[in-house]
């Protein structure tokens, strides 16, 4: 049995050029909700990143406005702070 995901996209960016191959064996073992969450975007992404997020949450290193580097969110540093 799998856990849920909690995430409704998962978006890994800039991977190293193995990992299309390891993604390519591992998530033929993943429930098609799960492969169907996970997008591997390289080069310019942006418009994808807008279709499901603001551009104002995006981080400006991956071409968004936020204020906040990655990470560095009010709401990502209270995540990282919880038990």
């Amino acid at each position: 049995m799998f856990a849920r995901l909690s995430q409704k996209k998962i978006f890994i960016i800039n991977a190293p050029f193995w990992f299309s191959g390891a993604w390519a064996g591992i998530k033929g073992v993943l429930p098609e909700s799960s492969r169907e969450s996970v997008e591997i975007k390289s080069g310019v992404f942006i418009a994808d990143l807008e279709k499901v997020m603001e551009r104002g949450q995006i981080p400006r290193e991956y071409g968004g406005a936020s204020d906040f580097a990655l990470g560095e969110s009010n709401d990502e540093v209270s995540e990282q702070s919880e038990p």
